[in-house]
């Protein structure tokens, strides 16, 4: 027994075993391609979002300036997957952040050669401020997103890391206009995680202070000195605004200049500022993380109650605030305090400072003063002695923990005095005088400044006060800050009338002091510095000497430099300064500093030593820095005969490598970083590469690479020996042969030859190779010679190469090479050429149409080509168009502009030409044509009336006409007559043309004939201008006036009153000239007329003419009754016309007998009327 199903089950396995292969192949593709493109979009959003983060944090730091309570910023570090149910992630993606040179106290920000106008100027001298400040960096650890920046912060900048390049995100804080802001970055903050990190940002010293900070050195600079990853380029950039403008305007940044520091991370990069700028200098110092440190105390300053007046016994408020190094206030600090008169006090007399630094002492006046309306007390504060020593008068107020504030007690009883003084009445402000000029005296910047007393040249010095306005008689109180150094003498003085009041000044020992003149509740103080020696050549200066360990070193390399042999001989060495390059910045400030340069050059150091007396030397030592070769590096990859090269591994120790030089050892060069060569066959090659420095040193390294050759060869080029790849019927002919000649890609086997075909050619039909003719020429070369039959072929053909095998034995593909055409076959003579129409004039010069009788055969690629040509003067134009058909059939040229031929007989020949440019014989010269491109001109159109009943027209043409019509129309449009040139119009020659009269036409009907030149067209069928009208009349006025009624009636028994009507049947108006009344009877009318003037009477009034008499001048009237006698004739003194077709009523009334009876019945009235063309016609009314 057999179970059938069994092979089915095996099928159903198998299928089982597919299915299972396919969802394995699926779920890799998923996990390899699909996840890690879904987790680079997780992470390149979340570096979107961080970078939000840092600057939120950025942000925090900046804005600790002015002070504040600090802000927490949350920054998410990393970031989460989605959740997979099958597929699998890689590790959470975290990121790091952590400050940086916080913790090094070389990392600083300096402020250089600033000095401060004021109290704080005995702090702001313009010695260097160095500030410990640092940054934040941001370092994601992405899976996927490998390219993913590193974010850094410092220098209030906010910026972006890529792998050779960097992006700012923020601007900078530093400098704005005159505004200098330092927010240095203090404390140690470092994490790592996938979540989210509070970075708690607090202001450690921070407050709305600024101070006036100007150049101290007039020859020099104020600068920002600072650490940076950012190049100077980078910083020029970011500080674009801020630059000094060419023309002086803009900012007042001067140069961004960078020092380089061997071995480190960072550059430190100078800002230079303008000179002769007062700047608002803020210094803030943020904090983050931990180990926060305060500054220290740097110097007290008064900021409230200087110059105070207060009365006898009475008391005044003096505020004065503790201040680090960054201008900022310092609570919880002792500050101690004195008075300099011995009957003055101050409460109390040492106290904390609160939190905005400040102490707040009372002033407590003398009881009594005498002899002088005013005193000047000074209120001793200091922040390093005890309070007994501020009330001594050697207290020494030029040092930053001293400060001196003056008061003036007012003598309020007038005890002492022996009158009132003129300056109590009003106020007035105190000033020094410039001392300036007494021997041993120099105040270089007057009063408000420092004035230097020699005691070598002099032991007395006058000082004095003035007033403004002029104060007379007033107490001037005089006092020194530092008795040990001066005094003065008389300690008060009163005014004279200019207002000035004077004391003497006695130098005692070598030091700074202080003179304060008040009065009035104003007062000024003098800074003197005495000084033993003279003014001219009190102090010998410095000499500067150094040495270097080497003067000539590589780049990179350290240089240890020595000045310890400079010397002062009347003093000693206080300030030891480097300029590395000799561009006016120093950098370096200690006695025996080491330097690198990291680019070779020539280099000038320049020492300068300031000693104790500020005078200064400075001494230059010549350093040459050599370049350092690059190394040449790479690597080869070869497949078959082709080798990628890779220099990618060439370095340069102080610059870059600007140019890479291979040889590829076959004779064969490259350039680049990177390059490929492909070798003609296999073999051993030494490939060498040299590398070229940006200081043009250089180096290479050789490597040896082996090449094997299974490619087969091919053809790298084939051409035949003449360029235009077409073999005619002349060639064919004249048996001209032809070289082929074969380049290949390698070195062949010349043993082989190749197999060389021509598509669509046999070759014992149309051509021949010549095999003595044909071989190899070289290695890579072959050439065959070949030589083609006349067999009338017209083919494209392909030389197909095959068999050819290279050294290594390889065998060639078949390949198709060079194509060209074989044509042998000349075409056949047109069966003749014509021009269509009969004739060429102005209508058709521009689009006539000429062409062939095609000849029985054709091969499909002719062209037929016709020439159009005037007989007599040879010019010609030609024209093409490819023929389509044949057996006799036409090819015509439709649109063939001659215009260009000058007039007369035109001729046609015409030849066939093939694609190759082989051509048949010519029909010869055919068809003669007129060419007559000139349109006759008509003038001089009119019609002749031979007789009253007959017309004919007359015309001159410009020239001979071949055919002419005129049309004779009547008035009702009916043409009664036609005139041609051909039977009854007659040509007469006359000067400048031909005459051309028509037969004559007699007119049967009255009324208007117009004669029309309808056309009239010369040999070569040029229309001239026509449509020339001319009319006559048929018949007179009298013919033309008809009278359409007539009647007589008595009126009242006695008046005869006739009337008629008139109508104009003719075609043109008529004029009745005159007028002639004859009765039957006698007696006269009193009118002649038409309308409503009669006698009153109301007459119908068909619209024409009124009748005007002569004799009244006016129409007439039944006022103005006139007479005519039977036979008179009365002309109109204004003709009456009828215009065509109109028609009116007359009137002739009031007929009367001399006893008024009436008419005796059948009597009548005549009236006979003149027309202006001597035409009468007679009208009789019966009465």
């Amino acid at each position: 027994m057999s179970f059938r199903a069994a092979d089915r089950a095996q099928s159903i396995q198998i299928g089982a075993v597919l299915l299972l292969g396919a969802l394995v192949l699926s779920f890799s593709l998923y996990q390899a391609v699909v996840v890690p493109d879904q987790n680079r979009e997780v992470e390149f959003n979340h570096n979107q979002r961080v970078q939000g983060d840092l600057q939120d944090l950025r942000n925090a730091i900046v804005s600790t300036e002015g002070g504040g309570s600090g802000q927490s910023v949350s920054v998410t570090l990393g970031t989460q997957y989605p959740s997979r149910v099958v597929a699998l992630n890689p590790g959470t993606p975290s990121g790091s952040l952590r400050s940086l040179w916080t913790a090094n106290m070389s990392q600083n920000a300096t402020v250089g050669n600033a000095e401060a106008v004021g109290e704080t100027g005995d702090f702001w001298t313009g010695v260097n401020r160095s500030y410990n400040t640092g940054g934040l960096v941001y370092r994601p650890g992405y899976n996927e997103y490998t390219q993913a920046p590193v974010t850094r912060f410092e220098q209030s900048v906010l910026y972006n890391q890529f792998p050779g390049s960097t992006l700012t995100l923020t601007g900078q804080r530093l400098i704005s206009d005159d505004r200098i802001s330092l927010v240095t970055l203090n404390g140690s903050y470092d994490t790592t995680r996938s979540g989210s990190a509070s970075v708690d940002v607090r202001p450690i010293s921070a407050s709305a202070n600024t101070v006036t900070v100007t150049n101290a050195t007039p020859g020099e600079n104020v600068t920002l000195r600072f650490a940076t990853q950012l190049t100077a380029d980078q910083w020029r950039d970011i500080l674009a605004s801020e630059f000094v403008s060419p023309d002086g305007s803009g900012g007042n940044v001067v140069a961004v200049d960078p020092t380089e520091v061997p071995g480190e991370e960072y550059r430190i990069v100078s800002v230079v500022l303008r000179r002769g700028v007062d700047y608002d200098l803020r210094i803030t110092q943020a904090g983050v993380g931990t180990g926060t440190d305060r500054p220290d105390v740097a110097y007290l300053t008064d900021t409230d109650g200087a110059g105070t007046t207060v009365p006898e016994g009475g008391t005044a408020t003096v505020t004065v605030e503790v201040r680090d190094a960054l201008n900022n206030p310092v609570g919880q600090q002792f500050v101690y305090a004195g008075t300099n008169r011995s009957a003055s006090g101050v409460s109390p007399d040492r106290s904390r400072s609160d939190s905005a630094g400040e102490v707040t002492f009372t002033y407590e006046a003398p009881t009594d003063i005498s002899d002088a309306a005013q005193r000047t007390d000074l209120l001793n504060a200091s922040l390093v002695v005890p309070s007994n020593a501020t009330d001594a008068p050697t207290f020494d107020n030029t040092t930053a923990m001293n400060v001196t504030v003056p008061v003036t007690v007012e003598n309020t009883d007038g005890s002492g005095l022996s009158s009132p003084t003129n300056g109590s009445d009003g106020a007035y402000a105190v000033d020094w005088l410039d001392p300036s000029g007494q021997s041993g005296v120099e105040c270089p910047s007057g009063p408000d400044g420092t004035c230097t007393v020699f005691t070598n040249e002099t032991s007395s010095v006058a000082l004095t006060a003035d007033t403004d306005p002029t104060a007379t008689n007033a107490t001037m109180e005089f006092a020194v800050s530092n008795a040990t150094v001066g005094t003065v003498s008389p300690s008060s003085n009163a005014t004279a009338d200019n207002g000035n009041a004077s004391t003497t000044f006695s130098p005692t020992n070598p030091g700074q002091t202080t003179v304060y003149a008040a009065s009035g509740g104003s007062g000024d103080r003098l800074s003197i510095d005495v000084v033993d020696g003279t003014s001219d050549t009190s102090n010998t200066a410095p000499t500067a000497s150094f040495t270097a360990s080497s003067t000539t070193v590589a780049t990179g390399e350290t240089i240890d430099f020595d000045a310890s042999g400079s010397s002062d001989s009347d003093g000693s060495i206080a300030s030891y300064e480097w300029d590395w390059t000799d561009d006016g910045t120093f950098e370096a400030t200690s006695q025996t500093p080491s330097h690198s340069y990291p680019n070779d050059g020539t280099y000038t150091v320049v020492l300068r030593v300031t000693d104790d007396d500020g005078a200064t030397d400075e001494a230059t030592e010549t350093i040459t820095v050599t370049n350092r070769a690059p190394t040449a590096s790479f690597t080869a990859s070869c497949a078959s005969l082709t080798c990628d090269f890779d220099g990618l591994g060439s370095s340069d120790p102080d610059g870059s490598i600007a140019s890479y030089s291979w040889q590829f050892g076959d004779g064969n060069s490259g350039n680049g970083e990177t390059t490929s060569h492909t070798y003609d066959g296999g073999g051993t090659y030494d490939v060498t590469l040299t590398v070229t420095d940006d200081d043009s040193a250089s180096n290479s390294t050789t490597q040896s690479v082996s090449i094997s050759d299974t490619n087969p060869p091919s053809v790298a080029s084939a051409a035949f020996n003449d360029t235009d790849d077409v073999i005619n019927d002349s060639e064919a002919n004249a048996n001209v042969k032809r070289s082929l000649t074969l380049t290949f890609n390698e070195s062949m086997d010349t043993g082989v030859a190749p197999t060389i075909e021509y598509e669509n050619l046999t070759q014992s039909n149309n051509y021949s190779v010549l095999s003595g003719s044909s071989g190899w020429v070289d290695a890579t070369t072959y050439v065959q010679v070949i030589e083609f039959q006349d067999n009338d072929a017209d083919v494209t053909t392909t030389a197909v190469v095959s068999g050819a095998e290279d050294e290594a034995g390889n065998v060639m593909n078949t390949e198709r090479t060079v194509s060209f055409v074989v044509d042998t076959n000349v075409p056949s003579t047109p069966n003749n050429a014509f021009i269509v129409p009969d004739a060429i004039n102005a209508s058709n010069e521009n689009g006539i149409t000429v062409g062939i009788r095609e000849p029985d055969t054709i091969a499909g690629d002719e062209t037929a080509v016709i020439n159009v040509t005037n007989a007599t003067t040879g010019d010609e134009i030609v024209v093409a168009k490819v023929v389509t058909d044949a057996n006799g059939r036409y090819t015509n040229i439709t649109g063939v502009d001659v215009s260009g031929l000058p007039d007369g007989t035109v001729e046609v020949d015409a030849y066939l030409r093939d694609d190759v440019g082989q051509t048949s014989d010519r029909t010869g010269l055919s068809d003669p044509t007129l060419k007559d491109t000139i349109v006759p001109t008509i003038s001089d159109f009119r019609a002749e009336q031979p007789s009253e009943t007959t017309v004919r027209a007359i015309f001159t043409a410009s020239e001979r006409l071949a055919s002419a019509r005129v049309d004779v129309v009547y008035q009702n449009g009916t043409v009664v007559n036609t005139f041609t040139r051909s039977n009854n119009i007659s040509e007469n020659e006359v000067t400048g043309g031909y005459e051309y009269t028509t037969g004559t036409y007699t007119m049967g009907d009255l009324g208007e004939y117009e004669l029309t030149l309808t056309f009239a067209n010369d040999s070569a069928d040029n229309r001239a201008a026509v449509g020339q009208t001319d009319t006559v009349v048929n018949g007179t006025s009298a013919a033309f006036v008809r009278n359409v009624s007539g009647s007589g009636a008595t009126s009242g028994g006695r008046d005869q009153i006739a009337s008629f009507a008139l109508e104009n049947t003719g075609p043109v108006d008529v004029t009745i000239q005159n007028i002639t009344v004859v009765s039957t009877q006698s007696g006269q009318p009193d009118q002649i007329g038409n309308g409503s003037r009669g006698g009153g009477n109301s007459y119908t009034d068909d619209g024409g003419p009124e009748f005007y008499s002569n004799r009244t001048a006016s129409l007439l009237d039944t006022n103005t009754p006139f007479a005519i006698g039977p036979t008179d004739t009365e002309p109109l003194d204004t003709p009456s016309t009828l215009s065509a077709g109109q028609r009116t009523r007359y009137t002739v009334g009031e007929f009367r007998q001399s006893n008024n009876q009436e008419r005796s019945p059948g009597s009548s009235v005549t009236v006979r009327l003149g027309f202006d063309d001597g035409t009468e016609t007679e009208i009789t009314i019966p009465l």
